[in-house]
C-alpha cells in the first residue's frame, strides 16, 4: 500500500497535519503532538481516502499559488 504515494503526497500530508495540530500546540505536551503528527500522516498516506484528500489539497494549493 505504501508504494502508491509520492514525495509530494507526503509533504502535503505533513503540511495538512501541521496546520491541523497548530491550535493544540499551546495546550498539549510536545511529545504527544509528535506522536499525533506521526500517526495522522501515516493514516493519511496509508488509506486511499487519505491520499485522495492529500491530492485534492495539493491541487488547491497549487491553483492558489498560480493565482498570486
Amino acid at each position: 500500500m505504501w508504494e502508491y504515494f509520492t514525495e509530494d503526497d507526503a509533504k502535503e500530508a505533513e503540511l495538512l497535519v501541521e496546520e491541523s495540530l497548530l491550535a493544540l500546540t499551546e495546550i498539549v505536551p510536545a511529545r504527544i503532538i509528535r506522536s499525533m503528527r506521526a500517526a495522522m500522516v501515516e493514516e493519511l498516506l496509508a488509506s486511499e481516502d487519505g491520499r485522495q484528500i492529500v491530492a485534492m489539497l495539493r491541487r488547491a494549493r497549487l491553483q492558489y499559488r498560480s493565482v498570486d
